[in-house]
C-alpha cells in the first residue's frame, strides 16, 4: 500500500525568473507472509520525503532535489533459502533506506550552446554481497547447514556512499540548408562493487560524443549523417587492480527521396565497431 501527499509552490520573479518547489511525503507499507517451512510474517513501513527546488533566472537554471529509496521487504527476510544448493540466499534485517541528494545547473547561451551539470550523492545503496565456499563449510548461524564446495551465498547489504557527476553539452549550428548538431556527455561515479566476495570501490568514467549533419537540400531530398563515439573506463581497487576499457563507434547514413505519385525511396547505411581491453596488475605493498 502507498499513501502519497504533496505540496507544490511556484513564485515568479522579476526579469522572467521563477522559483518552483515541491515537497512529497509518502508512506509505503509492505507485508510479507511465508508459510513454508514455517510461518513467517513481516510488516515494514517506509516514510520517504522528496524535495525538489528549481530556480530559473533568464538563461540560467539551478535545482536541488532529495529522494528516498525504499526497498522491497523480502530483502529483510531472515529466511535462509536453499532451493538450489549451489545458489543460497538470505535477507538482511539491518538494511537502511537510501537517500539521494542531487544538485543541478544548466546554462542556455543564445539557443546555440547548452551546458548542464549534475552532482549526486547516493547514500546507503544496496549491494548484493556474495560469499563463495571453496570447500564444504558448516554455517552455525543457519543451524550448522553444510554449504557445498562451489556454492554461493547472496545477501543484500548497504554499501558505502558514492558520488555521481554528469556533464552534458548540446550545440546547434545552422547554415543554409545544413544543420549541424553536437552532443557531449561525460559521467563519473565511484560505487562499491562485489568482486569475488570482496566489497571494493570502483571508479568509472563514461563519455559519449555525437555529431550529426542534417541536410534538407530540397522539399524532396534529405540526407542525415550521424556518428557517435562511446568510451568507458572502469578501475577497481582490490587485492589486484583491475582496469576495463571499452570504446565503440556507430555511424549511420540515411537518405530520403520523395518523388511523384506519393512514392518515396529511402536508403540507409550503418556501421558499428567495438573494442574491449582488460588489464590486471598485482599490488605490491611497500615497506
Amino acid at each position: 500500500m502507498r499513501i502519497s501527499n504533496g505540496i507544490f509552490c511556484g513564485i515568479r520573479l522579476k526579469d522572467e525568473g521563477m522559483i518552483v518547489a515541491r515537497v512529497d511525503y509518502n508512506i509505503y507499507r509492505y507485508q510479507l507472509e511465508e508459510q513454508f517451512p514455517e510461518n513467517l510474517q513481516m510488516n515494514k513501513s517506509f516514510h520517504p520525503w522528496n524535495v525538489w527546488i528549481n530556480v530559473l533566472l533568464d538563461q540560467f537554471g539551478f535545482s536541488f532535489q532529495t529522494s528516498d529509496n525504499p526497498f522491497f521487504v523480502p530483502y529483510l527476510s531472515p529466511r535462509f533459502k536453499d532451493d538450489n544448493p549451489m545458489n543460497l540466499s538470505v535477507g538482511n534485517s539491518n538494511l537502511k533506506m537510501g537517500k539521494n541528494y542531487i544538485w543541478g545547473c544548466d546554462v542556455d547561451l543564445k539557443e546555440v550552446l547548452r551546458l548542464k551539470l549534475e552532482y549526486k550523492i547516493v547514500t546507503n545503496p544496496i549491494l548484493q554481497s556474495r560469499r563463495y565456499f571453496a570447500t564444504n563449510t558448516l554455517l552455525p548461524e543457519f543451524g550448522n547447514y553444510k554449504a557445498l564446495a562451489g556454492a554461493v551465498l547472496v545477501t543484500p547489504v548497504n554499501a558505502k556512499n558514492y558520488n555521481y557527476f554528469n556533464m552534458s553539452v548540446h550545440s546547434n549550428s545552422k547554415k543554409g540548408v545544413v544543420l549541424l548538431r553536437g552532443f557531449l556527455d561525460y559521467i563519473f561515479e565511484n560505487p562499491q562493487t562485489d568482486l569475488m566476495g570482496e566489497i571494493v570501490r570502483s571508479y568509472t568514467h563514461r563519455a559519449n560524443v555525437s555529431l550529426s549533419l542534417i541536410s534538407n537540400f530540397s522539399s524532396t531530398f534529405r540526407l542525415d549523417i550521424a556518428d557517435r563515439v562511446m568510451y568507458s573506463h572502469t578501475k577497481i581497487n582490490a587485492g589486484e587492480t583491475q582496469k576495463n576499457s571499452w570504446i565503440g563507434n556507430h555511424l549511420v547514413c540515411n537518405a530520403n527521396l520523395q518523388i511523384r505519385y506519393r512514392m518515396m525511396i529511402n536508403t540507409s547505411y550503418s556501421n558499428s565497431c567495438n573494442y574491449n581491453s582488460q588489464t590486471k596488475k598485482q599490488i605490491i605493498s611497500k615497506r
